[in-house]
């Protein structure tokens, strides 16, 4: 596990870095691009926790169980416990809406349908 220190660094550098990487996303035209400009920010293992997360949510969103999630892609039920919990809490920014937590719903709102099927056929 990667150890975190808990000083926050400036709020203007914190925002330059989030459009740094809102840059990078975003001029990544397929999955694999994408992939390939994260692993020069990311390790190989920060990736994978990544992919499996979103896995998760995707896996919720075919409705599967907790228990069939954590044998499909080896995580426990806390992991997905606290992936669900955390992608779906009411946020503190005055324009976000909260997410409700049903079977079948789009965790992805911001991200088009176009976006949605590319991201699942990426993770077959």
């Amino acid at each position: 596990m990667v150890h975190v220190n808990k000083i926050q660094f400036p709020s203007e550098l914190h925002k330059e870095v989030w459009e740094k990487f809102w840059k990078i996303t975003k001029n990544s035209s397929s999955p694999e691009t994408l992939t390939k400009n994260l692993s020069t920010l990311l390790t190989s293992n920060e990736i994978f926790v990544l992919e499996k997360r979103l896995a998760i949510l995707l896996l919720l969103e075919k409705g599967m169980s907790y228990r069939e999630i954590s044998r499909t892609i080896d995580v426990t039920r806390s992991t997905i416990s606290f992936v669900k919990h955390h992608f779906t809490k009411k946020s503190n920014h005055k324009n976000d809406h909260s997410r409700k937590i049903r079977r079948n719903t789009t965790y992805f709102p911001s991200v088009t349908k176009t976006m949605q099927k590319e991201i699942k056929r990426g993770l077959r």
